[in-house]
């Protein structure tokens, strides 16, 4: 079943999904938003979670996908980050709150699995893209 609402353009909810999948494979992008001291941005655990949950709606897109690409590797990366962040999404909203928890979260086992996680799926996406 196609999950798209009218007027939804599927390339502009792709491009977004992976554009913030990327964000979170990139910690370095992190450290310097998640402080403060990037020169154009700041950002947090919080809203990055935000952005690719409440504003992209991922787990709707992870449907979408399926209907429109079966169960591939890549959907089975999607669910994979999914259950990641879903189990680390509390704790990470916890550690957050502490003294310098930024870098608690930055440093924290679970949430560099995430990122690697997130690298192996815009990996996956490059490599597709090219088939295309």
């Amino acid at each position: 079943m196609n999950n798209l609402e009218k007027n939804e353009n599927p390339i502009i909810w792709e491009n977004n999904i992976f554009k913030a999948i990327f964000d979170f494979s990139d910690i370095e992008l992190q450290k310097l938003t998640w402080s403060g001291n990037h020169p154009n941005f700041i950002s947090s655990y919080t809203e990055t979670l935000a952005r690719l949950y409440d504003d992209l709606d991922f787990e709707r897109y992870i449907e979408y996908y399926k209907s429109i690409n079966g169960n591939d590797r890549l959907y089975k990366l999607f669910n994979e980050i999914n259950l990641m962040i879903n189990d680390f999404e509390d704790i990470g909203y916890e550690i957050e709150m502490e003294t310098d928890g930024y870098n608690k979260i930055l440093e924290n086992k679970i949430w560099l699995d995430i990122t690697e996680k997130a690298k192996e799926i815009f990996s996956e996406y490059i490599i597709l893209n090219k088939k295309k």
